[in-house]
């Protein structure tokens, strides 16, 4: 099995507030919290995204955290890399 999993590209980029279709958005909580994950974690899942970002008052949707991933990848500030599950 193989999991899907996300990594920046580079440490130094600067995060590019977009919401999940990809347009700009300003000074959204949520959007700090994800780039402070993806910097702190050499890579991360949906799952661990979700662990790092939840508080009990702010909740990220696995399906909102997967089409950000993915489009930050499409953006290039991200890569993609298929990581295999131990059963």
């Amino acid at each position: 099995d193989r999991k899907r999993l996300w990594q920046l590209t580079s440490q130094k980029v600067v995060p590019p507030f977009l919401d999940t279709k990809g347009n700009p958005s300003h000074g959204h909580e949520m959007l700090t919290r994800i780039w402070r994950a993806l910097k702190m974690a050499k890579a991360v899942s949906v799952s661990t995204l979700r662990s790092f970002v939840d508080d009990g008052e702010v909740t990220l949707s696995a399906d909102t955290a997967r089409t950000y991933l993915n489009a930050l990848a499409e953006a290039g500030y991200l890569d993609v890399i298929e990581a295999k599950v131990e059963m």
